[in-house]
């Protein structure tokens, strides 16, 4: 009888832990009110990533390869979900000019020009001012 007994406080103790991490779990996850994101969002969300990297990972989108930038994306969409990043993130308050340069492309372009096609360009922009 003292067995059936124990299985029964033991049942009701784990019972009561897996209740509690379940809760736990929960705490940690962002608000049913916010939207988690998934692999899907890789798109949709790449403003946001790509400040994510140039403001936290110090990195240009650029630097990584395909494989490499859906990696740093899944540890994003965690840290995401769990809330762990700054406020900023869920609030759409990102600095509008951090994140303009972070989805400029870092590529340097080799555009050839003559002297004159500078100096015509150099007249536009001054006259743009």
């Amino acid at each position: 009888m003292k067995e059936k007994s124990k299985k029964k406080s033991k049942h009701s103790k784990s019972s009561k832990h897996h209740k509690k991490s379940k809760d736990d779990h929960k705490s940690s996850q962002a608000p049913s009110s916010m939207s988690l994101l998934t692999m899907d969002d890789y798109f949709s969300m790449n403003k946001v990533f790509r400040y994510y990297l140039v403001s936290e990972k110090k990195k240009n989108f650029e630097d990584f390869t395909s494989v490499e930038a859906h990696e740093q994306f899944k540890k994003f969409i965690k840290l995401y979900n769990k809330r762990k990043l700054d406020s900023m993130y869920y609030t759409d308050a990102i600095d509008v000019e951090t994140l303009h340069q972070a989805i400029k492309t870092s590529h340097k372009w080799n555009i050839n020009i003559t002297g004159n096609e500078k100096k015509e360009i150099e007249v536009i922009t001054s006259n743009a001012i």
